[in-house]
């Protein structure tokens, strides 16, 4: 429980994040989406994505979860939103379409490097 507790910071600048992002990423993709309920999905997926980030912090710090295990996905993520928006082809991209991309990327690099990771430890 008190792994919970320590992410609790992280979690409401996720909810606070959230919040402001994803209404302005409705916006610039000409959404119809209400703002009370654009802010409100915003809050929540921030409040749990926010949560899960301050858990693999702590984790990390501790030495409970492997760095490499923390960083792949942040750079998968990060190298293929950077990639789509360079792209000439691709930089008329919607938001949603890029964040839904990036965290498919974030994913893979989080098996990838769960798994190199284990193959390490053997």
């Amino acid at each position: 429980m008190s792994v919970y507790r320590d992410s609790l910071q992280y979690a409401i600048l996720g909810a606070s994040a959230g919040a402001l992002l994803l209404p302005l990423v409705d916006y610039l993709d000409n959404s119809i989406t209400p703002l009370h309920y654009s802010a409100a999905i915003g809050a929540a997926s921030g409040f749990v994505l926010g949560g899960g980030a301050g858990i693999m912090i702590n984790s990390t710090s501790n030495g409970k979860i492997a760095p490499l295990t923390v960083a792949l996905p942040t750079l998968t993520a990060g190298g293929t939103a950077l990639v789509l928006k360079a792209n000439p082809n691709t930089s008329s991209m919607s938001y949603k379409r890029l964040i839904g991309v990036t965290t498919i990327a974030g994913i893979a690099g989080l098996l990838t490097g769960v798994v190199l990771q284990n193959q390490r430890d053997r």
